[in-house]
């Protein structure tokens, strides 16, 4: 068995383990279970890519007010890739990308010392090859998170293990990786109005063994830009490259602005910008559930 199986096999035995631990914890709230739908659409733009925009839906289930699943796909509205000619650099842009099908499992523990969210996170092969938007392997990842507030501070740590990277809410990658990886995030959340929050953190990105990036801004059997990759960018200058673990070595700073109006509804703005890679991305999002809410704790 291969590390990276060895890796994902641990991390599936202590995501049931803690899932476990959080189902068995009493709950005041009302409605604990309830099947829900979420939708959201976000739009964004990368120094280095340029615009994209995505929408995803999702069908969930909630066991209890901390245990839940939900299954779901992404469908890429537009994707910017580029293309080397002999009259030079061309952008081309592309609409109707399917993602890769996800399959999240949630769990989290709170307490007045501190709280605890774990999820697993597994893809399969259903998406877009040629615009990088999937590796058309499966991969499955680790989340975890933990934090604890402080009157209208709540200072964090997250990490995660898995066997790829891809774009985020935070962080609109340019690239899609395949290889065992972990990111690392720290940062402080703060509460500014009701419901009204800003989150500011540094990331690392961490790769362990053999690589492959896949690229979301040269375009499946295209040439990239020619000669040595500016910033360590091997993602501009091919479709595939592969390398050791430092070919996806990354840190950076990220900024994001949320906005909770109703249980139901929210909003959401986020800037990364990438120190090793030197690019900056910024995104917009919105977010709406239908179905079951969880009642807040009394």
């Amino acid at each position: 068995m291969s590390i990276s199986k060895k890796n994902l096999l641990v991390c599936a035995v202590l995501f049931v383990t803690t899932a476990a631990i959080a189902q068995r914890s009493p709950s005041p709230a009302l409605n604990q279970s309830g099947l829900y739908e979420y939708t959201t659409l976000g739009a964004g733009h990368d120094s280095s890519a340029g615009w994209s925009s995505v929408m995803s839906s999702a069908v969930g289930y909630s066991f209890t007010p901390a245990v839940s699943i939900e299954a779901g796909i992404p469908f890429y509205l537009v994707t910017t890739t580029q293309a080397l000619s002999t009259t030079g650099a061309t952008s081309t842009t592309h609409a109707g990308s399917l993602g890769d099908v996800f399959l999240n499992l949630n769990a989290h523990k709170d307490s007045s010392a501190i709280n605890y969210a774990t999820g697993l996170t597994f893809t399969a092969p259903t998406g877009d090859t040629s615009t990088g938007v999937s590796t058309g392997r499966a991969t499955a990842t680790w989340n975890n998170r933990l934090e604890h507030g402080f009157d209208h501070l709540t200072p964090f740590g997250e990490a995660s293990l898995g066997n790829s990277l891809t774009s985020t809410r935070r962080y609109r990658r340019d690239y899609t990786t395949l290889g065992a990886v972990s990111e690392f995030r720290g940062g402080v959340g703060i509460d500014l109005l009701k419901n009204l929050g800003l989150e500011t953190s540094a990331f690392a990105d961490v790769g362990y063994g053999n690589q492959k990036i896949f690229s979301r801004t040269v375009r499946k059997g295209a040439l990239g830009v020619a000669g040595v990759p500016k910033h360590n960018r091997a993602f501009d200058t091919a479709y595939l490259t592969t390398g050791t673990a430092s070919l996806v070595n990354d840190n950076g700073l990220t900024a994001d602005l949320s906005w909770n109006p109703t249980a139901r509804l929210n909003f959401d703005l986020a800037y990364n910008h990438s120190l090793h890679f030197a690019t900056d991305s910024v995104s917009a999002g919105i977010g709406f559930r239908l179905g079951h809410v969880a009642a807040k704790p009394r």
